[in-house]
């Protein structure tokens, strides 16, 4: 029954992307990228949450006074097709993305976040063009001064642990010296889709952890970094899943 509940609602979910993603198009080229912010809170994040409705899908906020003010860099795991969309309903203020050029293949989902000033990275056998990408994205994030949400597992990790970290968010991170704040996300495996899209119905949790200072974080130093923010999420991670934290 979950699966075929899910081929029903695929064709309207798809309709509705590609319908706001037009309008996110045009919205942003009339405005000539001004009107980003209006798409990310009126068109993408109503997007987002009628979708979830549509499954049966309520999203719990924990820690938002976690978040400070002003720019910042969101971290958080990837283990779900759930994760983007999780996000994306909360409308973050100013916030980009980084996604892997994958995805281009799916193009309702390019026709969004193409207008909305997404980082497009490349797959990890490509490091020079990843690192230019971070490059770029150091200098239009000092410039506009906006946010930015990325995953260090790179690709979904489904083994229900949280995988290997790479380097790019924390080089980012040392660049611009601002507030890092990682994010746990919670999908129950019972409704977990995975890698796929076969949702079931139920509640996720986006809990936002404390924000971690970076202002002294060197590049040297990234390795040892990245792992000390690793045992972080593995600690929440153990906290949810080992003593069953109530949603």
């Amino acid at each position: 029954m979950q699966t075929l509940r899910t081929y029903v609602l695929l064709l309207p979910v798809l309709m509705g992307i590609t319908l706001v993603g037009l309008a996110i198009q045009v919205t942003c080229l009339i405005s000539i990228g001004r009107g980003r912010e209006f798409c990310r809170k009126y068109l993408l994040r109503p997007l987002c949450l009628c979708i979830f409705t549509l499954f049966g899908i309520k999203i719990h906020i924990k820690g938002r006074e976690n978040i400070p003010e002003g720019q910042v860099i969101y971290i958080g795991n990837h283990s779900s097709t759930l994760d983007m969309p999780a996000i994306c309903a909360l409308s973050l203020p100013r916030t980009r993305y980084f996604l892997s050029k994958y995805t281009y293949k799916f193009l309702p989902i390019t026709l969004v976040a193409s207008a909305l000033g997404t980082f497009y990275l490349d797959l990890q056998n490509k490091p020079k063009k990843r690192s230019e990408t971070f490059k770029r994205a150091s200098s239009i994030l000092k410039e506009s001064g906006d946010s930015v949400f990325l995953t260090p597992e790179g690709m979904r990790v489904t083994s229900g642990e949280i995988g290997h970290f790479n380097k790019g968010a924390f080089h980012l991170a040392a660049e611009l010296r601002v507030p890092l704040v990682p994010i746990f996300f919670y999908i129950p495996k019972a409704m977990d889709p995975g890698i796929g899209i076969n949702t079931g119905s139920g509640n996720i949790v986006l809990h936002f952890l404390p924000a971690i200072d970076t202002s002294h974080w060197k590049a040297e130093n990234v390795e040892e970094i990245k792992e000390e923010v690793r045992q972080i999420l593995i600690d929440c991670h153990s906290e949810y899943h080992q003593t069953q934290v109530a949603i």
